[in-house]
């Protein structure tokens, strides 16, 4: 066998090797109320998506940590001002009176994100989001709505005008998110937007192959000089 041909093997088979690319998507139905949520993928991948709810109640419009409730549509914010266990509609995310946003932090930078809305009470769902591309930590106590732009990585305000009160899945994108934070719509039309998140999903970035990947190039590789030595003696 040529040395070539024994190469293209090795280097197709240590291909094989590299992990591909995940596809991580979190499930976040269910019931219970708590400060922050911890969601596992529920493909069995290791990254995790941490939920936490806010409201812009405080002085000045400062977002305030709310209470995040799960339900069979999906997740739901009452904030400081509608107290813990509000009632319909003011438990979905929602822009009455006051804002409703719910941050989740990734174990590990996601991409390509997809978000599933539900709204249930006959209301619109446009919403406002924006994608933190840096690591590091987020301290949301310090913004305001207006002022998440251009803090703390985050990058702009994006929006989505979905103008359905029926369940949708709408694409966000992104490319190395490493928290992503979704409110009611900011700065949108008169109409009151009030919805559920019940999923989401994206692809896994910056996959490294594993280090048996690299023994096994290594190892292929010295053998094939070992052999070249030994044709030419």
């Amino acid at each position: 066998m040529k040395i070539r041909t024994i190469f293209s093997s090795v280097v197709a088979l240590a291909a094989l090797t590299v992990p591909a690319m995940a596809a991580p998507s979190w499930n976040l139905t269910g019931s219970g109320s708590a400060s922050t949520f911890t969601f596992s993928d529920i493909n069995g991948g290791p990254i995790t998506a941490t939920a936490t709810g806010f409201g812009n109640t405080g002085a000045g419009g400062l977002l305030v940590a709310g209470q995040l409730s799960k339900w069979s549509q999906g997740l739901g914010v009452c904030n400081a001002s509608e107290g813990n266990g509000c009632n319909n509609p003011e438990h979905q995310v929602d822009n009455n009176v006051s804002t409703d946003l719910v941050l989740f932090a990734f174990s590990a930078p996601v991409s390509n994100l997809f978000l599933t809305l539900t709204s249930t009470s006959g209301n619109d769902a446009d919403f406002s989001y924006w994608l933190k591309t840096t690591p590091g930590a987020v301290n949301l106590t310090t913004l305001t709505l207006a002022t998440i732009a251009n803090s703390q990585g985050f990058g702009s305000q994006l929006n989505k005008d979905t103008n359905s009160s029926s369940q949708s899945n709408v694409a966000l994108g992104g490319t190395g998110v490493y928290a992503l934070a979704v409110s009611a719509r900011v700065g949108g039309d008169s109409y009151k937007d009030y919805f559920k998140i019940g999923g989401l999903s994206g692809t896994q970035t910056n996959v490294v192959p594993e280090p048996g990947t690299y023994a096994l190039l290594g190892s292929a590789l010295l053998g094939l000089g070992m052999l070249r030595r030994y044709r030419r003696s």
